[in-house]
């Protein structure tokens, strides 16, 4: 029987690399998915996907750092599946460089796409989540560690990520509801295209790695998602779950 059965999870930037990796992972375990993406092309091609995987899937557009997206994409969700058992608060808008090279703008890009769309969607999921549920949301080790050289607004903005995650699962642990961050090492888009316009950065991340390589979203980020959503974990919440082939923690 599949874990993860009978269960509706909402997964943000779902329409490609760790959110898409993440969603067919969940719909593998047997959840029906909703993915949310900024590009609705995007999002129809995972849910293409999961529909593939034998469960039921939705596409939407939504804008995390508006709070009215969050709360359609919520109500979209429970119209169609009439619940909501997981929500996975994946998407970041990524703006790397040295901090001051960084603009005013850069900084609001990160900090509402980030912080405030992890926020943006709990507040909306919140009246619709019940004993059992299940938040994970996506962190990075660039948080854990000192030289984040070009990404030091965004470990800053995954670092109140983590701390809106274990003071939320304080406030909701009462109502069996459990909040865990999940920081991933995994190949996307988003990392092809900075590697290979860095690629002395990229081979010197990959040589922190002790595992030896970049992980792949589904097969070595995916499962570790599933296994938060499920019952598996029951009394796992507040933790910070690394799965980037022991980078953030071992180098």
């Amino acid at each position: 029987m599949s874990v993860l059965a009978g269960k509706v999870a909402i997964v943000t930037g779902g329409g490609q690399g760790v959110g898409r990796g993440i969603a067919l992972a969940l719909a593998g375990a047997g959840a029906s998915i909703v993915v949310v993406d900024q590009y609705i092309d995007r999002a129809v091609s995972t849910a293409g996907a999961v529909r593939a995987r034998g469960v039921s899937a939705l596409a939407t557009i939504a804008d995390v750092a508006v709070p009215d997206d969050a709360t359609r994409a919520v109500d979209e969700c429970v119209a169609t599946f009439g619940r909501l058992d997981i929500v996975v608060n994946n998407a970041h808008e990524v703006i790397p460089g040295a901090v001051l090279d960084a603009s005013d703008d850069d900084i609001e890009t990160m900090w509402s796409t980030g912080l405030l769309g992890v926020f943006n969607f709990m507040k909306a999921a919140r009246p619709h989540l019940t004993n059992g549920a299940s938040v994970i949301n996506i962190v990075s080790s660039v948080m854990l560690k000192a030289d984040t050289s070009g990404f030091s607004l965004y470990a800053a903005t995954k670092s109140a990520i983590r701390s809106l995650t274990r003071t939320v699962a304080v406030e909701w642990g009462g109502d069996g509801i459990r909040i865990n961050a999940l920081s991933p090492q995994t190949t996307s888009p988003a990392w092809e295209q900075w590697a290979s316009a860095n690629r002395s950065a990229a081979d010197t991340i990959v040589g922190e790695i002790p595992l030896g390589y970049i992980g792949d979203a589904e097969r070595d980020v995916g499962p570790v998602a599933v296994f938060l959503a499920s019952d598996a974990a029951r009394y796992v919440t507040g933790s910070v779950v690394l799965a980037d082939g022991g980078r953030g923690h071992l180098r």
